[in-house]
């Protein structure tokens, strides 16, 4: 038998992930404004790799600071919720999309470094496997 959260849980639940996503959203921003001051940092694949992962972790943590408002009001054991069904779908597509592309971008820095390696760091061998990161 389960019991229901109290509201006090509910909060807490509610609530503890917005102190991080707002650290999350400060951070990748300046690493992209970092990038964007820097035009020369833009030449480099590796830094159009940590941009481009940036920029999703940006949409990332702003839907999840949206968080439990987006949820639809009157769901049972959710505090906060005062959003819609189309909120929820809203901000749960990006989420999930945001989280893939993070993932995907992450992976993709260990595929650079192991061809970067390979080829002793000369990028112009292997620049041709961007547009393939970008696409995927």
């Amino acid at each position: 038998m389960t019991t229901k959260p109290t509201l006090a849980q509910q909060r807490a639940i509610a609530y503890s992930s917005k102190p991080f996503a707002a650290l999350s959203l400060f951070a990748s921003l300046y690493v992209l404004h970092h990038l964007i001051k820097n035009p020369n940092k833009t030449t480099r694949m590796y830094h159009r790799l940590i941009g481009c992962m940036n920029a999703f972790i940006l949409v990332q943590t702003i839907f999840i600071l949206w968080g439990n408002w987006a949820v639809p009001e009157g769901t049972p054991f959710f505090a906060g919720a005062s959003g819609t069904v189309q909120t929820c779908t809203v901000q749960g597509f990006f989420v999930i999309l945001a989280s893939i592309s993070v993932a995907s971008y992450y992976a993709s820095l260990s595929i650079c470094s192991y061809v970067s390696v390979k080829h002793n760091f000369k990028e112009e061998n292997y620049k041709w496997i961007e547009k393939w990161i970008h696409f995927v």
